[in-house]
């Protein structure tokens, strides 16, 4: 093995004949680098490349043990170093003291070799370990930043402005699978939308785009709510992961005075006009995407919003 493969180990003692029994036993294995005082370790621990592990003795002439872990445990940059304490004599005080300050573990200087070597390497892996999983969470959290800046970018399409719509939206994550959708049909009839998709974050994100696409494209030809919601619905059990979309379609006639409704797995709709409740409908559907097929407008009378 390279010299530059091998982990680096810090080894803080001020005894030759100690410092001679730790070499015995690990340079083999590892890179090892000596200090013999407090402010050497902290020199040397922030000095590039920086030890994979410190064996810390924990007394020093000028500081001991404990006070060198907590100035590196304040540094950004020595923080995350596994640290383990060494004495010549052992006593419990110490050891719970090592433990509580965050110390990997405590060991003494007569230990066997073998043990030493044990504790050495399984901290070693650990640490390895807590790095890469560290290291892939942060390539994750970019990913997903990259996919939900495309995802909110297929989002922004253009809302019908109505005066008689109020919108009020405050998802729990940057992006969600709640959408609210209002377009008008080329006859006048207005179609608007409400879905809350199944789960959260990018899982029901995923499906917002395509459901706004098919609401959009087939108001825009003239579709109607029956097809529009069957096509959606397609779509959606034809996912995977059992994602579905609950939702709620209301259609407006031309002249606001008409009003037919849909809702699937919603919360009661209400609707107010003039300060009072006129129309309160529950939900009477499945949700998007549960079952193959839809029981749509066709068992709903149409609500005059002037009577």
């Amino acid at each position: 093995m390279l010299q530059h493969d091998k982990p680096r180990i810090l080894i803080v003692e001020d005894s030759i004949e100690s410092l001679a029994i730790w070499f015995e036993v690990m340079v083999t294995d590892y890179l090892l680098v000596t200090a013999v005082s407090g402010e050497e370790v902290l020199r040397m621990a922030s000095t590039s490349p920086l030890p994979d592990l410190i064996l810390l003795k924990v007394m020093m002439p000028d500081m001991d043990g404990f006070e060198v872990y907590r100035r590196l445990k304040n540094r950004q940059d020595t923080a995350d170093i596994p640290v383990i304490f060494i004495t010549a004599r052992p006593n419990e005080e110490n050891e719970i003291q090592a433990f509580n300050v965050g110390g990997v573990d405590y060991l003494s200087t007569s230990i066997s070799p073998v043990v030493v070597m044990g504790r050495v390497k399984t901290h070693l892996i650990l640490h390895k370990a807590r790095r890469d999983l560290a290291d892939e969470r942060d390539r994750l959290q970019s990913e997903r930043k990259v996919i939900e800046d495309i995802l909110l970018s297929m989002w922004e399409q253009p809302l019908l402005r109505e005066d008689f719509v109020r919108i009020l939206s405050v998802p729990v994550e940057r992006t969600s699978g709640d959408i609210f959708l209002l377009a008008r049909r080329p006859d006048g009839f207005i179609h608007a939308m409400v879905g809350d998709s199944t789960g959260h974050g990018l899982s029901s994100a995923i499906i917002g785009p395509m459901v706004m696409d098919i609401f959009h494209a087939m108001t825009g030809k003239g579709f109607s709510p029956e097809e529009i919601l069957r096509e959606i619905n397609r779509k959606l059990y034809r996912a995977p992961r059992n994602i579905f979309m609950a939702s709620c379609f209301v259609e407006l006639s031309p002249g606001l005075d008409v009003i037919r409704l849909w809702n699937g797995g919603m919360p009661e709709v209400l609707f107010l006009r003039k300060e009072k409740w006129f129309l309160e409908w529950p939900s009477d559907h499945f949700p998007l995407g549960i079952k193959p097929t839809l029981l749509l407008f066709e068992t709903i009378s149409p609500h005059r919003i002037n009577s």
